[in-house]
């Protein structure tokens, strides 16, 4: 149709097929305007970009208030059943120290007054360890006796007829005693002593001593002859004494008195012990054999700074044993174990197991607020919780299928099963040498599943103990050694390790073999090793697997004994056999077969009974 639209005059209009003509300023604006709405979508797309990467985060790591509130729910509450037991209570004290006399002193030789002859030893010195009785002779030097009588007084000169004193009134006393009265007046050297001298001297063997020039030819009796000593019946503690060699000083060294521990305690030891506290001290005697005497606290030594030198030896206390040591042991290391508080009489006793626990956090502490009820346990001190162990390869090989199982505290529990049953798989779940590769495991109501393996380490050191069928001892190291090394994994200090290990020595029946090694043990003695190793660290479960698989009748018998005394203790013990006769001392009988397991129902019941 066509346009009729007038036109007005003086308006140009251009070509229908010409551009219309933009000038610069426009194009600049127009360029300008492109640019701003290009930054405008890129803005928006980046933003848009940033909402859905917030979006997906939030999706992927945040945690809902409910999942927040079971991660910080706290744990179950365990509650154990424990055999309470009525007995006396005590605290002890641990401490080393030495055999020592009562007294010691150190007895020194003049020059024998014989014309021409030289201070030296003619004839075999006494032995170390002898007895020095009043009227012994202590050596013989330059042909002549040194005899050995009871006094305080020292012999300061030579005596003979007319002397008088405080000495000749000894030596008349020392005669005396040894059945050679005198009747002259006492402390007055006359005929009568003269004979008595001259009597002794033949009966004992020897010459009575001769004159000496100035003296009118009458028996003198020589200052170096005759050693006074303050308390005898004495033994040789050492000697300088070489035959053919000269006189030392001191020559010899005497102890005397009974035989008493003494050991050095510290500024907070000290203030804990107390003289008439009982104490048990574990005597280690030549052969490694060790004694148990019973002591008591009978001295408190305070050292001052007036002490000179000894006063950086520290304070120490004395011990006397009930009954006589062997001279033999003087000078051998002790350990002491002193009680230093105890009940006045038979209380009601609770385990520490069963008032111990690990947290989540997986620090060990007792309950705080906790009681001992007699409701029956919810949950046990060990729980397999449908646990199952595939191991890897091709094809896989499931060794335990899925096991509930609970262990509780102080229980006895037996399980047999035949080689590839899965028996070892399911201890070392028990024992937190391995993981489950499904279900849980929980010891004390920790959950092992994701615990660190340094943690799961702590807690397997300090609450469960082993015992192997083949021992598992350091054939280089002494029973105590070996026993102690457990200890290190503790991390117990180093000077209290050998004294719980003759602890649990003597725990187990076997403290008198302390000092052998495994090669010098029998069979039934390796194993009560083992199993002092195993409770030393004083655990609430103990894993047995085949403790009697190597030993004779009469040794097995012994070491099934001793686990039925710890059980008795509140100790919960699993034992791994083959043998029905060993199952059958146990409260709970478990079987395993191709990683199954099953519990005698008439076995459960007499345990829930």
């Amino acid at each position: 149709m066509p346009d009729d639209t007038p036109i007005e005059p003086g308006i140009p209009v251009p070509d229908a097929g010409e551009p219309v003509p933009v000038s610069p300023g426009r194009r600049e604006r127009l360029r300008s305007s492109q640019r701003a709405g290009r930054r405008f979508w890129l803005a928006l797309a980046a933003v848009v970009a940033l909402l859905v990467a917030g979006a997906y985060w939030a999706g992927t790591h945040a945690t809902s208030p409910a999942a927040i509130q079971k991660r910080y729910k706290p744990a179950p509450r365990t509650v154990l059943t424990a055999t309470v037991v009525l007995r006396r209570l005590s605290q002890t004290l641990t401490v080393r120290g030495v055999i020592a006399a009562a007294s010691v002193r150190q007895v020194g030789f003049g020059s024998v007054n014989v014309p021409g002859a030289q201070p030296i030893v003619t004839a075999r010195p006494p032995r170390v360890g002898s007895a020095v009785a009043d009227g012994s002779v202590l050596a013989q030097v330059a042909g002549r006796p040194v005899f050995a009588m009871a006094g305080v007084t020292p012999m300061y000169r030579d005596l003979t007829t007319g002397d008088r004193g405080p000495d000749v009134a000894q030596l008349q006393d020392g005669l005396a005693a040894l059945g050679f009265p005198t009747g002259d007046s006492f402390g007055v050297f006359g005929r009568s002593t003269n004979a008595a001298v001259r009597a002794f001297y033949r009966n004992s063997g020897y010459a009575p001593p001769a004159s000496t020039s100035g003296k009118g030819g009458a028996l003198v009796v020589p200052q170096a002859e005759i050693v006074f000593i303050p308390r005898l019946p004495a033994v040789l503690q050492s000697s300088s004494l070489v035959l053919g060699q000269p006189v030392g000083d001191p020559a010899l060294t005497l102890a005397s008195g009974q035989l008493r521990a003494v050991v050095p305690l510290t500024a907070a030891q000290i203030g804990l012990v107390r003289p008439g506290h009982p104490a048990v001290l574990y005597v280690t005697g030549h052969g490694g054999a060790v004694r148990r005497v019973a002591a008591k606290v009978t001295a408190i030594r305070r050292v001052g700074r007036a002490a000179g030198k000894a006063a950086r030896s520290g304070p120490k206390a004395v011990l006397a044993p009930r009954r006589p040591l062997r001279w033999s042991l003087m000078g051998h290391r002790v350990t002491v174990r002193i009680v230093i508080a105890a009940t006045r009489g038979a209380v009601l006793a609770v385990p520490v197991s069963a008032l111990f626990t690990t947290g989540a956090a997986g620090r060990g502490g007792p309950r705080r607020g906790g009681r001992v009820t007699a409701a029956p346990a919810q949950q046990g001190l060990l729980m397999l919780d449908r646990a199952e162990r595939t191991y890897g390869g091709a094809p896989p090989v499931r060794a335990l299928r899925p096991t509930t199982l609970a262990i509780f505290a102080g229980d006895y529990v037996s399980l047999m099963g035949r080689s590839g049953s899965g028996k070892s798989t399911l201890l070392n779940l028990m024992g937190l040498l391995d993981r489950p590769t499904g279900g849980s495991v929980a010891f004390t109501g920790t959950d092992t599943r994701n615990i660190p393996d340094r943690q799961m380490s702590a807690l397997r050191a300090n609450s469960i103990g082993f015992v192997f069928q083949t021992f598992n001892l350091i054939p280089h190291r002494t029973a105590a050694e070996n026993v102690a090394l457990g200890l290190a994994y503790q991390r117990v200090p180093r000077p209290e390790r050998i004294p719980r290990a003759l602890q649990a020595l003597d725990r187990v029946g076997i403290l008198h073999r302390a000092g052998a090694q495994p090669g010098q043990l029998s069979g039934g003695e390796k194993q009560r090793v083992a199993i002092a190793r195993a409770v030393a660290g004083r655990p609430a479960l103990l894993l047995c697997d085949e403790p009697t698989g190597n030993l004779d009748t009469a040794s097995a018998s012994n070491v099934l004994g001793l686990l039925d005394s710890l059980h008795s203790d509140g100790i919960a013990v699993v034992i791994v056999t083959h043998d029905s006769g060993v199952a059958a001392r146990t409260r709970r009988r478990l079987a395993i077969a191709d990683g199954v397991i099953t519990e005698e129902r008439a076995w459960r019941e007499q345990a829930e009974a």
